[in-house]
């Protein structure tokens, strides 16, 4: 059985710390504005480059920073497939922008009937500040940046 999922920053930083000196599963962090992935996996003499290399192409230059493996972004789907076979479990975290919709129509409504993906979370509140209408039946509005987590076992 492996490790419980996360559900703090704090338990996040344990199980990174755990992959990153070789005791846990590896955790692969991808960040929006960042153009390589963060691999944590420990150094292990040299190995991981190797295995590294071995997964994402000779051509490959995996860079150890001290703390953790940087590999291009291009390589995301070929290390999740190789390394989720390779150990028993593998944790993925994404950096993404959530993104909330509804529609003008169902904003400005009046009465209590909704059928918009918000759910009536908006129904009826007559405020445009924030969204972008894209048209009459569906806007779009984002939240800022959010953490998601993902694990991956065989």
């Amino acid at each position: 059985m492996g490790a419980v999922a996360p559900r703090t920053i704090d338990d996040l930083h344990r199980l990174i710390r755990s992959a990153k000196e070789g005791r846990g599963e590896p955790v692969v962090v991808r960040m929006m504005d960042e153009r390589r992935l963060r691999l944590y996996i420990g150094y292990n003499s040299g190995e991981n480059r190797r295995l590294l290399k071995e997964i994402c192409g000779r051509r490959t230059r995996p860079e150890w920073t001290g703390t953790c493996w940087l590999v291009a972004r291009v390589h995301l789907d070929r290390l999740i497939d190789v390394l989720s076979d390779e150990y028993s479990e593998l944790w993925l975290v994404r950096e993404h922008n959530p993104a909330e919709k509804c529609a003008p129509a169902c904003r400005r409504a009046v009465g209590h009937h909704c059928g918009c993906a918000c759910e009536g979370r908006n129904h009826g509140i007559d405020d445009a500040r924030g969204w972008k209408d894209i048209s009459e039946t569906f806007s779009i509005r984002h939240h800022g940046r959010r953490l998601s987590l993902r694990r991956f076992s065989t």
